[in-house]
């Protein structure tokens, strides 16, 4: 006799074979797979774990041959993805699990509610191939599919959805649009830059002889010096004797002799003469040393050059030795500006370079230049390479010192351009709305160039007479984002 207990052990086996059955025929009840063919293959693809949510999500597919045998051994991947204007696309490509019995599994990871792009593939070992494009929903039961018989290509990097706005509607919101145009661009470059002398106009004082000084008379940094102007007296031994010497050397011409011996004499006192010169005694103390018929013990010595003394190394009484630097001298006029431009920017460099110049210290002034020379190195602490500019500066207004604002120009050639407000920066993207036509935008991904506070090079991604938006396209973002929320609901 059959125990009551059998019956349910038996009707529970049943519901288990059922509900065994359900999930290989590829889903819960009421959410029918989504099937496709392609290469002599069928494929069904479910949702096993119910509707499609945000976080980790599974795909079960079934695949079968065109006899219904199962199909074991197949390559199966599943890309998905969704994009949304002014932000990065979400998604990724997974590769199926093989779970036997031409049954695969594929794990999503929905990083947000909304619809999201399928592309299917799967590979038989035979080589037959499958294809399939669809969407799938979160918070639905089924997903859709479309069998694709032209071959899929590699998920893209971005996937290019149009944003469909109202004309009225972009006219309401101040939309405006231009074209992308190649055209002659020009950069301008911005560096600061330092007020310095003119290096090929300074002059060192040095001596040929050994001696003392007696009396400075350019006293300290920064006086102000004439090319004759004596600086300072020198006692020197060496130079007090060739005074005697050329003194003695007119004596004697003056005595008078024959013509050989008179010759002689003047040979003598042109010789005297050169050498109190390379003794640094000025040709106008030579002349007041032969009228005058006796040596000073202390000579003037006078500056060769106008400027400003900007070192100094004497005192009175010091000592002097043959080649030391006793001072050195500048000119203001012309001046130099040292420019320091970033060393991604140094290519744009050039002699002849037209610049302009501004002064901190003196608002409203504009100063007109070009580039004189350009440093063939980069400073290793700074980054930055270094261009000179003469200026003029006879008024004295440019100090040694003083900080310089320096616009230099930089002519680039025929360019693709398009206004700087029609470029969103997303990270490391940069995306433009593309005019398709009757309120259709699409956003573009685009690789830019050489950027002005006015235009925007484009290297690549729009050609020549598209239409792009030009203002307004964050409020065309946000009606993306927004028409992208409302289909999770």
């Amino acid at each position: 006799m059959r125990r009551p207990g059998s019956r349910w052990i038996a009707a529970l086996l049943g519901v288990l074979m059922l509900a065994l059955s359900a999930c290989r025929a590829g889903g819960r009840a009421g959410a029918p797979p989504a099937a496709f063919e392609g290469g002599g293959l069928h494929v069904e693809v479910s949702l096993p774990e119910g509707p499609a949510r945000q976080g980790a999500n599974a795909l079960h597919l079934r695949v079968r041959d065109g006899r219904g045998a199962a199909v074991d051994g197949a390559k199966v991947s599943v890309g998905y993805s969704m994009a949304m204007a002014g932000m990065a696309p979400m998604g990724g490509q997974v590769a199926a699990e093989a779970m036997g019995h031409g049954e695969y599994r594929a794990p999503l990871a929905l990083d947000m509610s909304g619809t999201w792009q399928l592309e299917v593939e799967v590979a038989g070992p035979g080589g037959s191939v499958a294809r399939a494009r669809g969407s799938l929903r979160t918070g639905a039961d089924a997903l859709r599919l479309e069998g694709d018989a032209a071959p899929v290509p590699a998920r893209a990097t971005e996937t290019r959805r149009e944003v469909r706005i109202d004309p009225a509607r972009l006219q309401q919101i101040g939309v405006r649009f231009a074209s992308a145009e190649r055209a002659p661009l020009t950069r301008t470059l911005r560096a600061s830059g330092a007020v310095v002398w003119d290096e090929t106009r300074q002059s060192d004082v040095t001596l040929r002889v050994r001696g003392q000084a007696r009396e400075v008379f350019a006293g300290s940094v920064g006086s102000v010096v004439r090319a004759g102007d004596p600086l300072f007296s020198l006692y020197s031994p060496e130079l007090y004797a060739a005074q005697g010497e050329y003194l003695a050397a007119l004596r004697t011409r003056a005595a008078g002799h024959a013509a050989d011996a008179a010759e002689r004499a003047d040979a003598i006192v042109r010789a005297a003469r050169a050498r109190l010169r390379l003794l640094e005694l000025a040709e106008a103390d030579i002349d007041a040393l032969a009228a005058r018929g006796t040596p000073l013990e202390a000579v003037p010595i006078r500056a060769r050059s106008s400027g400003f003394v900007v070192e100094k190394d004497l005192l009175a009484g010091g000592g002097i030795e043959p080649g030391a630097r006793l001072f050195r001298i500048a000119q203001s006029d012309p001046i130099w500006i040292d420019a320091q431009v970033f060393e991604s920017d140094a290519a744009l460099l050039a002699v002849g370079q037209r610049v302009r110049v501004h002064v901190p210290g003196q608002p409203g002034v504009v100063r007109e230049a070009a580039v004189g020379w350009i440093l063939p190195s980069v400073d290793a602490g700074t980054r930055t390479a270094r261009a000179r500019i003469e200026l003029a500066n006879a008024d004295l207004a440019l100090r040694p010192g003083m900080w310089a604002e320096v616009e230099l120009e930089s002519e680039l050639g025929p360019r693709l351009t398009v206004p700087a407000s029609a470029v969103i920066y997303a990270g490391a993207r940069r995306v433009v709305f593309v005019d398709r036509g009757e309120g259709r935008l699409e956003p573009r991904k685009v690789e830019t160039g050489i950027t002005t506070p006015e235009v925007v090079e484009i290297v690549s991604g729009l050609e020549p007479g598209e239409r792009v938006v030009a203002s307004g396209n964050f409020l065309i973002a946000a009606e993306a984002r927004l028409e992208s929320a409302l289909e999770q609901w």
